[in-house]
């Protein structure tokens, strides 16, 4: 990792996820909310005190997922460069599914939708949305809704709702129905994880 900016954006990503884990409110910034106070409290005109209002709310609000994705891209190089182990990771509060998703101390199998794992279904129910996603993003190939399902579990609601939560989140590109589908019924659509986050 050569670039000074990519040096620079990878550990401020890890050092926002460590913080986030540690002391949430450490991440909001105390000048700008004062100054959206200040910009709510004086606004005259209705839509621009509504206006200021909801930029306030977003100031105020922890965004935990964009530190979760911003730290599954950039972790693993970062650990790398810093020699930092997984047993630290650990001892500091970061998780073994985050851990899986970034790749530090794993090495993610590489799925597509011809090779699939099928999960008991007496565990598939149980199967949460943080532990979909975590899977997900170490996926290299285009997937469906049941694709997750069958190699994650969980059900076809929570599996659609962490989808899309990646999706929102910058992480896994929506790419329109399956061309391939030929089966009775609407086809189904596909995804793919952002290539930056399986490199």
């Amino acid at each position: 990792m050569s670039d000074l900016s990519t040096v620079a954006a990878a550990e401020v990503a890890v050092r926002e996820y460590l913080l986030w884990l540690s002391d949430p409110g450490a991440l909001v910034d105390p000048e700008l909310v004062a100054g959206l106070e200040r910009q709510t409290a004086t606004a005259t005109d209705p839509i621009d005190k509504l206006k200021a209002l909801s930029r306030l709310e977003q100031a105020r609000t922890i965004d935990g997922e964009r530190y979760k994705v911003n730290f599954v891209h950039y972790a693993k190089q970062w650990a790398d460069d810093n020699a930092i182990s997984v047993a630290a990771f650990t001892e500091i509060g970061v998780g073994e599914t985050i851990l899986r998703a970034a790749g530090i101390g794993h090495s993610p199998a590489k799925r597509g939708r011809g090779a699939v794992r099928s999960v008991p279904s007496s565990r598939r129910s149980s199967v949460g949305a943080e532990l979909i996603k975590a899977e997900v993003l170490t996926w290299t190939e285009q997937f469906v809704l049941t694709d997750v399902t069958s190699r994650v579990g969980g059900s076809p609601i929570t599996a659609r709702k962490a989808v899309e939560e990646l999706v929102a989140a910058g992480a896994v590109r929506r790419l329109g129905p399956d061309n391939d589908h030929h089966s009775r019924g609407r086809a189904p659509i596909v995804y793919r994880v952002i290539g930056s986050f399986t490199a």
